[in-house]
Order: structure tokens, then sequence, then C-alpha cells
């Protein structure tokens, strides 16, 4: 029986993505709750981020308004 060494990175790469993907943070920080020196992050707070949400076509500043008006958006 012989040891495949060729896949033992990849394996080891595997494994690190599953050790590391609990403390992996996709979004960006919220500069009205957390602010910091790098001004890294949203300037907007989740409410002003959600805006009107989709909407419909007479409901201002929603998606449904705004590309009805615009569609080249």
């Amino acid at each position: 029986m012989t040891i495949d060494r060729s896949r033992a990175p990849l394996r080891a790469l595997a494994l690190a993505t599953l050790f590391f993907a609990p403390w992996a943070h996709a979004q960006l920080i919220d500069q009205t709750q957390t602010p910091n020196l790098e001004h890294a992050g949203i300037l907007k707070s989740l409410p002003e981020e959600i805006g009107a949400g989709v909407g419909d076509l007479v409901t201002p500043d929603s998606s449904t308004f705004i590309i009805a008006r615009d569609p080249a958006r």
C-alpha cells in the first residue's frame, strides 16, 4: 500500500478552510455602531442601508420606483 502524497496539500487546504470558516466575516463594519480610526466600513446605519426595499411603482426611493424611471440603472 502506497501513500498518495500528491493530494496532501489539497487535503490540508480543505481542512484549514473548514477549521477557519466560522471566524470569517463577509460583511463590512457599520461605522455608526463601531467607528474606527481607519474609517473602514459602511457609513450608513442599518435602517439607512435597507431603505424602502423593493416596494412598487408608487413607493418613493424603492428599487422598483427608481428602475421604472431610469431603466439604465
